[in-house]
């Protein structure tokens, strides 16, 4: 993102590994307001999340995913946990 000069608020992160605080910290730390996972997050990641406010979705497939904080980010989108159908 810094080479390319993208805004990381302008777009969301995606990541195929376990999606851990640590990883929720790191999107924290360079300003990544959406961060993706293909894996279920930890608690404490849904901690983290909320206390930064990164919008976090995670068990995302090919046809649905579960947003587990802040999901006003996501357009179609009005409660944690919902599952959205693509």
């Amino acid at each position: 993102m810094a080479r390319g000069r993208i805004d990381p608020e302008a777009g969301f992160a995606v990541i195929t590994s376990r999606c851990s605080f640590e990883m929720v910290q790191k999107a924290a730390t360079i300003g990544i307001s959406i961060l993706v996972a293909i894996s279920a997050p930890t608690t404490m990641a849904l901690r983290i999340a909320e206390r930064t406010g990164i919008t976090l979705v995670a068990l995302a497939r090919s046809d649905s995913v579960t947003v587990y904080a802040r999901p006003g980010r996501i357009e179609g989108i009005t409660a944690p946990r919902e599952r959205m159908q693509a």
